[in-house]
């Protein structure tokens, strides 16, 4: 359906900084220049143009050409996108991220991915990509993205992080990583496919719900009311459990210890009467989350809530919108948590965000050592933009700390995580040993999970839509807590974070782009990391260094045409 005479298509896209690079790009620009003060952040590219019309803002500007050249980009209509990267992207962060995890027999095994280096991976450029982004009314689109990417054993165990498969076992299964349906007008709002989701006060990090997950299967909505947006979102979670049978496939004699044992036998666990020693092992595993977030001016606040529900088919009891699902006595198959965010915009192109995640508040003293953990997060950051000598800078600074069990939960289906299962053919005949699942676990949060006190710096530089240039520095620590820490143990345990042996790290790294005529362009980094106490061994130490690098195309529409 085509628009009506006159009227320009602005697509009604969902942007994240999960999904569009261009997006931090366009926020740092409304943040130089003042717009939107007073209305919500916008959520799709229809919005973010349509916020300040892009001849309006004086042509001597950098937000000027940044914003008129990505809104054409948008607006134009060329469904089809073809895109070509060939570069090296080596791994950073530990060398052990890739453990055995599971074993089937004597020669099948699954393998455990860490989270940092799984995310790496899914940002990892396809060395061919194709794209579909079609309107199907002034208000609605579709869009899917399939890749041709080197499977995540393949690109771990090269040193120079080639992003090109080597042979057909070396091509990763796992695509398409995108593909939905997305509808709006100035009303409300509706997604439904395979999406990423990030509700946070910052475009990089967050507590709650962050790009930490890089697609959420499901569905989410929103209404949108003068300076107020409610955000509805259900997902749909691996409920994959760690633990096969040790009979054959119809036995129910779970190994102890593993994870279908312990979603079956907790009752001696704290916090077990708190559920009447309830077990709920259906194969299902549900994220529901609400949002509620409003402008007052320069100040943005927001309130989200999230429960997963493990061990059971969800229902409207455990689903309804504008509910509060932590106050609904749902023992046994719910985790809820709730998370407080806000953002101060200041004068000159400061502003401040801050972000407070509580899970599992304590119960009354009455249930003594009963009751369930009481688990925090924090988020504090400063972000500023601005212009010279034709330049966009854009900086931010983050402190970050979590509880050492934030995330993890009694039930293994309740962990605030999303596990993806990526198949792999990466076998030869006559190896010993074949592994065909790498397990990922991501926190629905930050993603590096519970147990860290993090700062983060960043800075990124703009030459309109030629050049970018962007500086990170980390100084983290991060203790032996995570997902897979026995929950129960949280009554016994230190809550400092971080707790024990820390890993303690520090993290620096430079990349830059430059874009030439005809949708060419040339990237390349450098990475330097010090680490003390590596794997949370006192004195494994050790220094590392990687370079990246790499060429890229995107094809022009005109030639697809």
């Amino acid at each position: 359906m085509e628009a009506a005479a006159g009227e320009i298509w602005i697509p009604a896209e969902p942007i994240t900084s999960a999904s569009d690079p261009k997006f931090p790009r366009e926020d740092y620009s409304r943040l130089a220049s003042g717009a939107g003060i007073g209305k919500a952040a916008p959520a799709t590219w229809g919005e973010l143009c349509g916020d300040a019309n892009p001849d309006s803002v004086p042509e001597s500007t950098p937000a000027a050409e940044t914003r008129r050249g990505d809104c054409a980009v948008k607006s134009a209509r060329h469904p089809l996108d073809l895109g070509i990267d060939l570069g090296f992207y080596p791994p950073i962060g530990p060398r052990q991220a890739i453990r055995p995890f599971e074993s089937f027999d004597g020669t099948w095994q699954s393998a455990r991915v860490d989270p940092e280096r799984g995310a790496q991976w899914t940002r990892l450029p396809p060395v061919a990509a194709v794209g579909l982004r079609y309107p199907l009314t002034v208000h609605s689109m579709v869009a899917f993205r399939i890749g041709l990417r080197r499977d995540i054993s393949a690109w771990n165990g090269d040193a120079s992080g080639s992003n090109l498969p080597l042979s057909d076992r070396e091509v990763d299964l796992n695509e398409p990583s995108l593909g939905y349906f997305h509808a709006e007008d100035e009303h409300y709002a509706f997604t439904l496919g395979r999406f990423p989701v990030h509700w946070s006060p910052s475009p990089e990090y967050g507590l709650a719900l962050s790009r930490s997950v890089p697609y959420h299967n499901g569905a989410e909505f929103a209404l949108k009311m003068p300076r107020l947006r409610y955000r509805f979102l259900a997902s749909s979670l691996n409920p994959w459990l760690e633990g096969t049978p040790a009979g054959d496939s119809a036995s129910t004699d779970y190994p102890p210890g593993s994870e279908e044992y312990r979603q079956r036998h907790y009752v001696s666990a704290n916090a077990a009467g708190l559920f009447h020693n309830r077990v709920y092992d259906d194969r299902v595993k549900t994220l529901f989350a609400h949002r509620v977030e409003g402008d007052l001016g320069p100040l943005s606040l927001g309130i989200t809530e999230t429960s997963i529900i493990g061990g059971k088919p969800p229902d409207l009891r455990d689903a309804g919108p504008f509910i509060f699902f932590h106050n609904d006595f749902k023992e046994g198959y719910a985790n809820g948590a709730i998370g407080l965010d806000g953002n101060l915009r200041l004068p000159g192109g400061i502003a401040l965000l801050a972000e407070y995640y509580i899970d599992d508040v304590n119960y009354s003293e009455t249930e003594g050592s009963r009751n369930a953990a009481n688990l925090q997060g924090w988020m504090v950051g400063l972000r500023h933009a601005f212009a010279a000598r034709g330049w966009l800078f854009g900086q931010s600074l983050h402190a970050i700390r979590t509880d050492p069990y934030l995330y993890g939960y009694l039930q293994p289906l309740n962990t605030a995580s999303s596990r993806i299962i990526l198949a792999s053919n990466n076998q030869r005949h006559g190896d010993s040993l074949f592994v065909d699942k790498y397990v990922i676990d991501y926190p629905i949060g930050y993603f590096r999970g519970g147990d860290a006190f993090d700062f983060w710096y960043r800075m990124d530089a703009w030459k309109g839509g030629r050049f970018r240039a962007t500086f990170t520095a980390g100084l983290l620590a991060k203790g032996p807590g995570d997902l897979y820490t026995p929950y129960e143990t949280y009554y016994s345990a230190s809550h400092d974070a971080p707790s024990g042996v820390a890993e303690r790290e520090l993290r620096l790294g430079f990349e830059a782009e430059r874009r030439f005529g005809r949708g060419l362009s040339a990237h390349g980094g450098l990475g330097w990391q010090r680490l003390w106490n590596e794997g949370h061994v006192r004195g494994e130490d050790r220094i590392g260094a990687q370079a990246t690098g790499g060429v890229a195309w995107e094809i022009p529409p005109k030639i697809l045409q």
